[in-house]
């Protein structure tokens, strides 16, 4: 009879696809930690068959990714070599006003501009990279089960348990459907250490050993946090070796098999970098790029928000899931740590070690502290509190988990009604991480990047005291867009100013334009005021960044509110001057022009209420 954990892991697999599709559905083009980069240098290979050339390359759309190993980007070039997807850059511009890694922001969530996701050129470029991106996600599920399996072969159900801790681990679902290399060293690790525990379980071939040397290779060539399965696998197939009384002679041909496939495969890689820049892995120049530390590290902030990250930070490190989600996190990691203390407690009464069940464990514990350590050091020169950086050891974590929630079940079986309280502490647990993970796409992500409505001109009424003033773009004689808008009732009490917004659009618009608004004391309305006169501002693109202009549908109005904080002089004001217009913050800060006396934006007197 065949154990029905396969055949539970399959269907686990089958829901692991459908939660990913759900996810990329849900997370716009490019809202992912440094997908923009990475897609950067994807297209660049695929139009030219070359690697982004690494001069100036802070200025580039690239970036640092020019000097990342470049495995992901070649084998998703070959998915999109038929596709012109280079008016990404145009399509998809960067979010002027972007919030990236703050996650205490109310607006300007989203990295990139998005004016519709369609289905052709980049858009179709993008999410073919994301459905291969989950197809590596699927083969770090596999990994797992295998690593799992090895770990404790007279327990397959750890196994299929550890792949459902996969499954319900909202970070790992988010970020195997966007374009991030993560995935790709994620799974050639995983793969990697699954092999190498299968060899120190059943012992050396030269089959198993080239298959590891090409795994390590790719893992390696795919980023260089890879480089940490290095050492494991040639750890495990020295032991090996040792525990099986091989020769040295076999032993060093096993040795020299592994290193030439892994050089083949990727030493290439690291002996360029070593030439042209006198470092293997082209560390300075990625801080160079990314940007070097600035200030002392706050070892509880950065172990905070890698906690944080590994679990479930969305968007570009800009959306939190609710506070619960961590506590329950926490639960999870602490119950399933009592539960392996009791384990290796009562293994060590029964003196049930095994020479091969220390050595995994051991090579396990090494896995993760490289992975910890070089996370360390690198976070010394650049902020990088960011917990995928320990996806490569993310089925050691599972498999771990898994160890200890069953064993926690087994403990609870020595006491009256022990195995119902068992099961209900780990099934509480997995459903809490369940309800999450399904849930966020609905309740934390799509909400966050929610364009808001756009309602037909023929469905709406402008307020009675509103004002109108018509846009157009210096490129069209035509005014594609109106701006409705009443005089807010302000008091000399407020601290934030609510200005309430209506554009009403005519025809198309092919600017990505943002709104400003200024508030400056008096009531002089001449044109030109000093900046040094504005006591308070807000910037953004409509409805908070998630609705650029060319995305306004003719014949429709798009409502929206600003709220702008006020100052402490604010008090003082008897009356003020609200300036609202719009302009190019991408780089040529050209204005949009009016048919209001100002020319370029328009004027509100406003008086203050002292009640």
């Amino acid at each position: 009879m065949v154990f029905p954990a396969r055949l539970i892991v399959g269907t686990l697999l089958l829901v692991f696809i459908a939660l990913g599709l759900l996810y990329s559905a849900v997370t716009p083009l490019f809202e992912a930690p440094d997908a923009y980069s990475h897609f950067a240098v994807i297209e660049h290979i695929a139009r030219t068959g070359q690697r982004p050339p690494t001069a100036n390359a802070k200025a580039q759309a690239w970036k640092q990714m020019a000097f990342h190993a470049p495995l992901y980007y070649y084998t998703s070039a070959v998915l999109i070599s038929g596709l012109d997807a280079s008016d990404f850059l145009s399509t998809h511009p960067r979010n002027p006003h972007r919030q990236i890694g703050n996650a205490g922001a109310d607006d300007n969530q989203n990295f990139a501009a998005h004016a519709g996701d369609t289905w052709q050129g980049a858009g179709l470029a993008v999410h073919l990279v994301r459905f291969y991106s989950l197809f590596l996600g699927v083969l770090t599920c596999l990994g797992t089960y295998w690593l799992a399996r090895g770990l404790a072969p007279g327990t397959p159900w750890l196994a299929a348990l550890a792949v459902l801790l996969l499954i319900v681990h909202p970070q790992f679902v988010f970020l195997n459907g966007v374009v991030t290399n993560d995935v790709m060293v994620t799974a050639c690790s995983t793969l990697s250490l699954a092999l190498t525990v299968h060899i120190v379980r059943y012992g050396l071939t030269w089959r198993r050993v080239g298959v590891l040397g090409i795994l390590v290779g790719c893992a390696s060539l795919a980023k260089a946090s890879g480089l940490s399965v290095v050492p494991i696998a040639g750890l495990g197939v020295l032991w090996t070796a040792y525990h099986h009384h091989l020769t040295w002679r076999k032993t060093a041909v096993y040795v020299v098999l592994m290193g030439v496939l892994w050089a083949i495969i990727a030493g290439w890689w690291y002996a360029e970098n070593w030439i042209t820049y006198g470092d293997p892995f082209g560390t300075q120049h990625i801080v160079e790029v990314t940007g070097e530390r600035v200030g002392s590290v706050d070892i509880e902030a950065d172990v905070r928000a890698l906690f944080y990250s590994y679990w479930g930070l969305f968007g570009w490190f800009t959306i939190m899931a609710p506070q619960w989600f961590y506590t329950w996190a926490q639960m999870l990691l602490a119950i399933s740590g009592i539960g392996i203390a009791l384990s290796l407690w009562r293994a060590w009464r029964q003196r049930t070690f095994k020479a091969d069940d220390l050595a995994l464990v051991g090579l396990m514990i090494v896995a993760v502290t490289i992975l910890l350590v070089s996370w360390w050091t690198f976070n010394q020169r650049v902020l990088a509190s960011q917990g995928r950086l320990l996806f490569p050891a993310v089925g050691i974590i599972a498999s771990g988990i898994a160890w200890g929630l069953l064993s926690l079940i087994r403990a609870f079986r020595h006491i009256h009604y022990g195995k119902f309280i068992g099961y209900g502490v780990a099934g509480g647990l997995l459903a809490g991480m369940g309800l999450a993970t399904i849930t966020f796409p609905f309740t934390v992500i799509a909400p966050t990047f929610d364009p808001g409505e756009q309602i037909p001109v023929a469905e709406w009424t402008p307020l009675s005291d509103a004002i109108s003033v018509n846009f157009r773009e210096p490129w069209n004689d035509t005014a594609c867009l109106t701006l409705w808008i009443a005089p807010p009732p302000v008091q000399a009490s407020a601290t934030v100013l609510d200005l309430d917004l209506v554009w009403e659009t005519h025809c198309p618009l092919t600017g990505f334009w943002s709104e400003f608004v200024h508030i400056v004391p008096g009531d002089d309305t001449a044109e030109g005021y000093e900046a040094a006169a504005i006591i308070a501002q807000y910037d953004s693109m409509p409805l908070q960044g998630n609705l650029p202009l060319p995305a306004f549908k003719p014949g429709h109005v798009v409502q929206e509110t600003v709220q702008i904080d006020l100052p402490a002089t604010f008090a003082a004001v008897d009356v003020f001057r609200i300036s609202i217009g719009l302009y190019d913050a991408t780089g040529t800060f050209i204005r949009m022009v009016t048919d209001s006396p100002t020319d370029n934006h328009v004027e509100l007197v406003i008086h203050v209420s002292s009640r």
